[in-house]
Formats: structure tokens, C-alpha cells, sequence
């Protein structure tokens, strides 16, 4: 995933699974811009077929981000 962001630190990133299950990406409070990182969670347990959604919470206000790309591989 890359996303750029002159204040990474604010963000937080959810994987939401098609059955509403969840997986905590990343957690605010790191420091840096823009977020360039591969996430690796075991998704053994979910069902691949569905829609697979990404949320990408901003927690201050006053920066903009933009999501460049992101993608799930499952298999």
C-alpha cells in the first residue's frame, strides 16, 4: 500500500473482510511522511470470494492524504 501523507502518525488502516470482520493495520501515533508498506495478516479464516474494503481513518484535522494504491493477495 502507499499513501501519501505529510503526517502518517494520524493515521490509522483497517482491513474490513466481507463478513464484516476486521484486522487493525496500523495504529496512530508513529512519525514520518507518506506510508509506503506490504501489512502481512493470516486470512485462513476468511472466505477470499466478497468485497474487500480498506479505511483509512485521518484522526487531526488540516493535512490531506491521498490513497495512491493498495491491493489484498489472498491465497
Amino acid at each position: 500500500m502507499n499513501i501519501t501523507h505529510p503526517d502518517r502518525g494520524e493515521l490509522s488502516i483497517y482491513l474490513y473482510a466481507p463478513d464484516g470482520s476486521y484486522y487493525v493495520l496500523k495504529r496512530t501515533g508513529d512519525t514520518g511522511a507518506n506510508l509506503a508498506k506490504t501489512y502481512t495478516v493470516d486470512l485462513d479464516a476468511e472466505v477470499a470470494n466478497g468485497t474487500w474494503t480498506l479505511s483509512v481513518k485521518d484522526y487531526e484535522t488540516g493535512n490531506v492524504g491521498t490513497i495512491d494504491n493498495w491491493s489484498v493477495s489472498l491465497g
